[in-house]
């Protein structure tokens, strides 16, 4: 496995560009293993380090916010080829117990820096009559004349539709659906400090946390190319996909505390 040499924002770079090439989708489950793999917990936290000391670039400010799923993103880089390099920080006093069953329009690998959580992939499957006609019903109550006359549909049937590009200023879009399915889980897998998955498309997964042993919560994330012409991902029917309030980005006093506090906690894993 290659090794990550130089630490630095463009050292980070210039390795993922050597490991993945022009990322061809057939060997992303390999590759983008082994790049995170390669960077490791260490090579992150010398990253830190080094950008605390020397001054966070402009594009990695402008490319991070706090996301309305309660956790701070850090966009390290965004590569040649397209692929992004990116960090979760769910703080401890903000986790939540679950995540509903959902999918991301992209490929991605994760490796969990710090934290632990049960991980559950589905496979999607489609829905029968009866299932479909359940949809009908609950959509129905939902309407301003009928409010509640059925109980919700279960958290594993999905709506697939299509992301339009987010508008900014309004910070809110309206999904375009295109069918109905169910999630059936095929695995579930205790991750843990140094765990690395690779996860296409179109799995859908959930996390569960148990909030009263796990404390804050750091992956590193590496995501493929986003193809906004045919984006679809899966989300349950009960949770349209909709943001009423846009994620603000952040200035550089609050990327440098974030980073802080991310340093924070790798330094307890290293004393531990």
């Amino acid at each position: 496995m290659q090794k990550l040499a130089e630490p630095s924002l463009a050292g980070i770079e210039e390795y993922l560009l050597d490991v993945l090439g022009d990322d061809p989708a057939n060997s992303r489950p390999t590759k983008y293993i082994e790049a995170l793999e390669g960077i490791g917990i260490n090579g992150i936290r010398q990253l830190i380090v080094i950008l605390l000391e020397n001054g966070i670039p402009k594009e990695m400010i402008e490319s991070s916010y706090f996301h309305p799923n309660k956790f701070f993103k850090l966009g390290i880089c965004r590569l040649s080829n397209r692929v992004k390099l990116r960090m979760h920080f769910w703080d401890k006093d903000h986790l939540e117990v679950q995540t509903p069953v959902h999918s991301h329009a992209w490929d991605f690998a994760s490796m969990l820096i710090c934290g632990s959580y049960v991980h559950n992939i589905f496979r999607v499957t489609d829905l029968d009559e009866d299932a479909l006609a359940l949809i009908e019903k609950y959509k129905n109550s939902n309407s301003i004349l009928k409010i509640g006359s059925v109980e919700s549909v279960p958290d594993n049937y999905l709506g697939k539709y299509k992301i339009p590009k987010r508008d900014v200023s309004l910070g809110k879009f309206q999904p375009q659906w295109e069918k109905y399915v169910k999630a059936e889980r095929i695995s579930s897998k205790i991750e843990r400090q140094g765990s690395v998955y690779f996860l296409g498309m179109e799995f859908p997964h959930q996390i569960k946390i148990d909030l009263k042993e796990v404390g804050s919560m750091i992956t590193l994330v590496l995501t493929s190319e986003t193809d906004r012409d045919n984006v679809f991902t899966f989300q349950p029917i009960t949770q349209p996909k909709k943001f009423d309030n846009p994620s603000p980005n952040v200035d550089g006093a609050m990327v440098k505390l974030q980073l802080e506090r991310i340093l924070s906690e790798i330094n307890k894993i290293s004393n531990d």
